[in-house]
């Protein structure tokens, strides 16, 4: 089996080997998209490694081919756990042989550095949570040298065994040997702009900033928004963001290419304040904005309606070849994946309440932002749903799991990883730091909750108590002057998928509720664990269906 695979030799049945990110870039770059080059570390080189490290906890030998069972929420011993599988492997050396098979690989692309990103494909019946599995193992750069290489492509592998990273897939309820971890490997250049892209079937949204796009997915910007209608290219919203930080190839030093020295695997990127004057300015030009639509225009009809892109404009074109005096700025894609536009499997499905009454989709829309209502921040949706509930402004430090309000919108500069626990008492998320792969993106998705991210000041512009409609879609926090009150509707034909519920009202926050039984499904992840909050008597609560026949549609039912 081949433990290599370059991107424009990849093929259907190599898909598992070389999971869904190297695979849909492998075929977009062998349509004539244009594609950086790389190679895929392939999931048998992973547990090939596994199968070489000497354990000293007999739990874990057979670790690339068992299932390893943990109780999450024992904090303390899932992170024991954690840093024993994560120390093994970063302290095992990977063969000299192959490692210098993949040296002479990256070598090729005459590059300083690389970024390696995990790829991950998992079993047929697992593939409706691929899709959120964005950001959960972070990309590595480092220089392009062996020893850099080796360590940082130990780190990928590291990452599935966070603590974070266990907790999701035990959750979602995913095995270790239902996983194949790849990773795929491409030349890092420096970039002019970069962002991402989403299209909905109807329109694009595009998001830009300058430089790498580092400093996006790290929260430390505010990108320039474009709101695109997809079939036609007309602009329809368009937002310059706060760009005051810019990420960029740093200059090696001697220090760290020279191999007699200790090697240096952080410095490579490079953070800049960008000049008032460009802050000033889109990061996209005119032609580099109508070249992004068009192509998204090309992909959404070639892969499908619904995708996830994420882009880079570089004087490096994207076949390899090495930047020239005066050779343009080129576009090119670094991730593409389809977004599912269909219910989950009808394991996650649930019957409608018998005394729901609809409301359309546009009419929750104009009642949300309508009569007394405000919108305070706009960040950036994270993950999905929308909610309405009391704020909780959180505190410079939580002192005990006492201290958190059950069913609160949690507000925060930013969520760090030791709070997993208790997010599991909030309904939505707000933070003023952070981007889709943030640990509060991922923690929300994985708990199944909408959450915004990139909310610049919410910190100061909410106070704890306040009643907040949170719309994880759009990324946008209303605060609500009065208690919301449904509008008049009819009760409808039972929908034949039901798959979001969210409370209307918020718990009371003393009154800490027990797990209910599980009567629903969100759209971005489900998790039974967690404690669905019980409304208030005679509360309303607010559910999203989709029907593959039909629009969306709101349900209210009285609690």
């Amino acid at each position: 089996m081949a433990k290599l695979y370059w991107l424009d030799q990849i093929q259907s049945a190599n898909r598992n080997q070389v999971g869904d990110k190297a695979f849909y870039l492998g075929l977009l770059g062998q349509r004539g998209y244009p594609v950086m080059p790389g190679v895929v570390v392939s999931d048998s080189v992973f547990r090939e490694f596994l199968g070489t490290i000497n354990w000293l906890e007999p739990l874990f030998a057979d670790l690339p081919n068992s299932a390893l069972h943990l109780d999450v929420d024992n904090a303390r011993q899932l992170q024991a756990i954690a840093q024993q599988i994560r120390q093994a492997i970063q302290s095992t050396p990977l063969s000299a042989d192959w490692l210098a098979q993949l040296f002479t690989a990256t070598s090729g692309w005459q590059s300083p550095a690389v970024i390696l990103r995990p790829s991950f494909a998992l079993e047929s019946r697992l593939e409706s949570l691929s899709h959120r599995t964005t950001g959960l193992l972070a990309s590595q750069v480092c220089w392009n040298r062996p020893d850099a290489i080796a360590q940082n492509l130990k780190r990928v592998w590291a990452e599935l065994f966070r603590a974070k990273s266990l907790v999701y897939w035990q959750r979602s309820g995913v095995q270790l040997q239902q996983i194949n971890l790849a990773v795929l490997v491409q030349p890092m250049e420096a970039a002019i702009a970069a962002g991402d892209l989403y299209t909905h079937g109807t329109h694009l949204e595009i998001r830009a900033t300058w430089g790498l796009g580092t400093a996006l997915a790290k929260g430390e910007v505010t990108p320039d928004f474009y709101r695109v209608h997809q079939q036609t290219g007309t602009i329809q919203t368009q937002q310059l963001g706060s760009k005051a930080l810019a990420y960029h190839i740093a200059v090696p030093s001697h220090s760290s290419l020279s191999t007699s020295s200790p090697p240096q695997f952080e410095d490579c990127l490079q953070p800049d304040w960008v000049e008032p004057s460009q802050q000033e300015r889109s990061a996209l030009t005119e032609p580099e904005l109508k070249q992004l639509i068009h192509l998204a225009q090309r992909l959404s009809a070639d892969l499908s309606p619904s995708l996830r892109l994420e882009w880079a404009i570089s004087k490096r074109h994207p076949q390899g070849v090495a930047p020239q005096p005066n050779m343009l700025p080129v576009l090119y894609l670094t991730q593409a994946s389809p977004q599912p536009l269909l219910s989950p499997p009808g394991s996650l499905r649930s019957p409608t309440p018998s005394s729901a009454v609809v409301l359309s989709m546009s009419a929750l829309a104009n009642w949300q932002v309508s009569g007394a209502s405000s919108l305070v921040v706009k960040g950036i949706g994270a993950a999905s749903g929308q909610i309405f509930g009391k704020a909780w402004v959180v505190p410079d430090s939580i002192q005990s799991a006492v201290d958190v309000p059950v069913g609160a919108v949690w507000i925060a500069s930013q969520m760090t990883p030791d709070w997993i626990f208790e997010l599991k008492q909030s309904i939505g998320i707000v933070t003023e730091q952070g981007g889709m792969t943030s640990h509060g993106a991922i923690v929300a998705r994985e708990l199944g909750i909408p959450a915004v991210v990139g909310a610049a000041n919410v910190t100061q512009l909410i106070q704890s108590g306040e009643m907040l409609f949170l719309d994880g879609d759009r990324g946008e926090v209303y605060r609500i002057e009065e208690e919301p009150t449904p509008p008049h509707a009819t009760a409808p034909a039972a929908p034949s998928h039901l798959l979001a519920q969210t409370p209307f009202h918020p718990p009371q926050p003393l009154d800490r509720p027990q797990p209910l039984e599980h009567h629903s499904s969100r759209t971005d992840f489900t998790m039974p664990q967690h404690p669905l909050i019980r409304p208030a008597p005679n509360s309303w609560s607010i559910s999203a269906a989709w029907n593959c026949s039909s629009k969306p549609t709101i349900y209210l039912w009285m609690g």
